[in-house]
């Protein structure tokens, strides 16, 4: 992560806002329009964020095309544009992308937004006093920090009337073009429904039945959900459907700013342990490997591992998500262990701020702070 210096001069963009701007072909177009717009010179190290970078057609290879030229300015992209797309993994291979961020931003993202030095947070030096420093961002980051207008609202109504008009524009902007009549006024109840089943298993029949609806139309807007990036389906993993189960899927959600805005709740999330997986759930997504796959596992008789990572290798990493900061070995990992125990990279169990590395039945055993999940997958 790079560290910003005194002397850096930050700019703000939003394609959403600019008619012109959604119509740039090439590189130069960019450079010569933010030029005339901002004056910057891209071989300054200035930081230049890039907002709603969905409604440029072109941004990626535009992306590209810029950062081939060795610039020294950093950009820093949020959008619509999922990290596993084709067009981000070849930033990924062209060595670039380490300028780049795409949405949704990554706690360690937003504390160097916050200007955060973050070199010194690693597992191999983990300090509990610089831990419980890092807490109040956290907590800060879980309300949804890229809504700045509702992480800088003091009071709960302000926040509620800066979602509030958050919301109305995801209706104006979104809602609206994918949807008719009646169909428009489900958006709020589908939610709600998703946002109590954050995290646990859900069944598309059910739910339909219990919404009342049809079935082509739940699944027409769990399509909108996933495509916006307001949902992430997360599957489970199994190998013998007579210990494990495998028919529903769990369901993560990405924008926070709705969970909040649905649920009633503006204020902080942080000890709910829901929110706290479904935070562990989408930094993992932006993080594991584009051929590995996050899912979930639970047993017949219900006991369950949070999450459950299959490499492309074949191998297995297991994660649990405790709320004690405690160095105990899971119970399910002695099970699976009979089972997948050849299998296993290493064992990963979560806490809320407790870091530390031994070995379990041969093979590392890591915990790592909720904030600092990423750091397993990037170190």
């Amino acid at each position: 992560m790079t560290d910003h210096t005194l002397s850096q001069k930050k700019y703000y963009f939003s394609f959403d806002e600019d008619i012109v701007a959604k119509k740039f072909k090439n590189v130069d177009d960019f450079v010569w329009y933010m030029q005339i717009k901002y004056g910057i010179d891209f071989n300054q190290p200035n930081l230049l964020l890039l907002n709603e970078i969905q409604y440029s057609k072109d941004i990626l290879q535009i992306f590209n095309e810029l950062l081939a030229r060795n610039i020294r300015t950093q950009i820093i992209a949020t959008g619509i544009i999922h990290t596993r797309s084709q067009e981000y993994q070849q930033l990924i291979q062209s060595g670039y992308v380490r300028t780049i961020t795409v949405y949704p931003f990554s706690f360690f993202d937003f504390l160097d937004m916050k200007d955060i030095h973050t070199t010194y947070l690693s597992l191999q030096n983990p300090s509990q006093v610089v831990f419980k420093e890092i807490q109040w961002l956290f907590d800060e980051y879980m309300i949804r920090w890229w809504y700045p207008a509702v992480v800088t609202s003091s009071t709960q109504d302000r926040k509620q009337q800066a979602l509030r008009a958050i919301i109305q524009k995801v209706y104006d902007k979104d809602v609206w073009f994918y949807f008719n009549g009646d169909e428009i006024l489900l958006f709020q109840d589908l939610f709600q429904s998703l946002c109590r089943q954050t995290m646990t298993g859900y069944n598309l029949k059910t739910l339909a039945r219990e919404l009342d609806i049809s079935l082509p139309l739940l699944k027409k807007y769990v399509t909108f959900f996933v495509d916006n990036c307001l949902i992430e389906s997360i599957p489970y993993f199994y190998e013998n459907k007579k210990r494990e189960l495998c028919h529903q899927e769990h369901v993560a959600l990405s924008d926070t700013g709705l969970v909040s805005y649905m649920t009633k709740n503006y204020g902080s999330k942080l000890y709910d342990e829901k929110s706290i997986k479904n935070f562990i759930c989408i930094e993992l997504l932006q993080h594991i490997a584009s051929d590995d796959v996050l899912m979930t596992y639970k047993k017949i008789n219900n006991s369950a591992i949070d999450f459950v990572i299959s490499h492309s290798d074949g191998t297995l990493t297991p994660i649990m998500v405790s709320d004690k900061n405690t160095t105990t070995v899971p119970k399910i990992y002695n099970n699976f262990s009979e089972y997948y125990g050849h299998r296993i990279r290493r064992y990963i169990k979560a806490t809320p701020l407790l870091a530390g590395q031994s070995t379990y039945r041969e093979k590392d055993f890591v915990c790592v702070p909720y904030f600092m999940i990423s750091k397993c997958f990037v170190e």
